[in-house]
């Protein structure tokens, strides 16, 4: 923009060369007491006055008063008078662009949920999950809008730090719902099952373990944390679909026929590089022994799909995922503390009240086996202590014959 002074203006610059402004005069600043109209509201005493830009508010509207599209003659270039027309003033145009949207659209549904708190629609905790929900989905909204933005890094990126910030919001609600939502001493733990049938008051491990999170208030709030956690996790593993893990990924048949071929001389590799044995402890028990590369690859994918489904209390769909791999040692090792491990929380806790058909025969089969095991002097017990004894001395019986022989 050329400034120039005009005798007949007095002190103050002249915009007859600006193709944009006209011979709109600008006065001195001494001379102006009011604040710039082109700028601000306010009303002035100089209502056709321009100044440089001060805000984006400012930009906004002198994108509203400038015409769509100016004419040729008003686009003449340095040193070159603009034709009349180009001297009108400026006139608002029906085409310009509009304001940008709200940036933070969320706001007005976080509003509208509060009216219903104070409308009594709504109590504080199901405010809470409503407030998590927003956030929840505009972090989505804003994911998916950052998957169309490849081109554009910068944007792209800001929307992503957008929806992180957003879901990072989201999670803390459900930490405010988990720990002041629900008023009930049973949550998370709840009863720990069911009594078993013909075992009269006798309570279960987890039976006991869930009285002690809902008599003991610092307990049941560590608990209630945990809980929380376990849903963050639990919606991670919702969003991303089934775990990558195949029938039969947990068994060694690479690592096998490696080693039958070591045995027979017929590989080129080093055979002191692999495992001599298949059983579970081969790869920690011979140090410096490891499994075939692809076997080792299911491996690490199966553990990882194992622990994050049991990070996120899923305990029985990870023993069922290890069944499904050809591990059923793993899912005996998990399903150790009870087929929803020791004392599950959250949603997982109150399962066993929903169970039906097979799955609460399974329930109930569980209870039973429990309470049995924890019986020092059962018959459960003294049977399975002779029938260990009895194939320790097979086993024995065995060993001297084939030595003998």
């Amino acid at each position: 923009m050329a400034w120039v002074l005009s005798p007949d203006q007095g002190d103050g610059p002249s915009l007859g060369d600006n193709p944009l402004f006209g011979s709109i005069h600008v006065p001195s600043p001494g001379s102006v007491a009011g604040l710039n109209p082109a700028w601000s509201p306010s009303s002035s005493a100089h209502p056709c006055t321009r100044g440089p830009p001060s805000s984006a508010v400012g930009l906004r509207r002198l994108g509203d008063a400038v015409p769509a599209q100016a004419p040729f003659s008003a686009r003449a270039g340095p040193g070159m008078a603009p034709t009349p027309d180009a001297t009108q003033g400026l006139v608002p145009t029906a085409h310009a662009d509009p304001l940008p949207p709200e940036p933070h659209p969320e706001v007005a549904d976080f509003a509208r949920v509060l009216l219903e708190v104070m409308q009594g629609g709504v109590d504080a905790g199901e405010a809470l999950t409503l407030y998590a929900g927003i956030c929840e989905e505009r972090a989505r909204q804003l994911t998916e809008l950052a998957g169309s933005q490849l081109a554009r890094a910068r944007k792209r990126g800001a929307l992503l730090r957008a929806a992180s910030d957003l879901a990072g919001e989201a999670a803390t609600w459900r930490l405010l719902w988990h720990l002041h939502g629900v008023a009930e001493p049973d949550f998370p733990a709840g009863t720990g099952g069911g009594f078993v049938p013909g075992a009269g008051q006798a309570k279960t491990a987890r039976q006991r373990a869930a009285d002690l999170v809902a008599l003991d208030p610092e307990l049941n709030r560590a608990a209630r944390a945990v809980a929380w956690l376990e849903g963050l996790a639990a919606a991670a593993l919702d969003g991303e679909g089934p775990p990558a893990v195949g029938s039969g990924d947990g068994v060694w048949r690479e690592t096998r026929r490696r080693i039958e071929s070591g045995r027979l001389g017929i590989t080129s590799v080093d055979a002191s590089q692999t495992v001599t044995e298949l059983d579970p402890d081969a790869p920690t028990r011979q140090a410096g022994r490891r499994l075939d590369p692809d076997n080792a690859a299911d491996e690490e994918r199966l553990n990882r799909a194992l622990w994050r489904l049991v990070r996120a209390g899923r305990v029985a769909e990870a023993a069922a995922l290890a069944r499904g791999a050809g591990c059923p040692w793993r899912a005996a090792a998990l399903s150790g503390g009870g087929p929803r491990g020791p004392l599950p929380l959250g949603p997982p806790a109150f399962d066993d009240l929903e169970a039906e058909g097979p799955e609460l025969e399974s329930v109930e089969r569980a209870a039973r086996q429990a309470l049995a095991a924890e019986v020092e002097d059962g018959a459960r017990r003294g049977a399975w202590r002779g029938a260990c004894g009895a194939l320790a001395s097979a086993a024995s019986a065995a060993v001297v014959d084939g030595d003998a022989a």
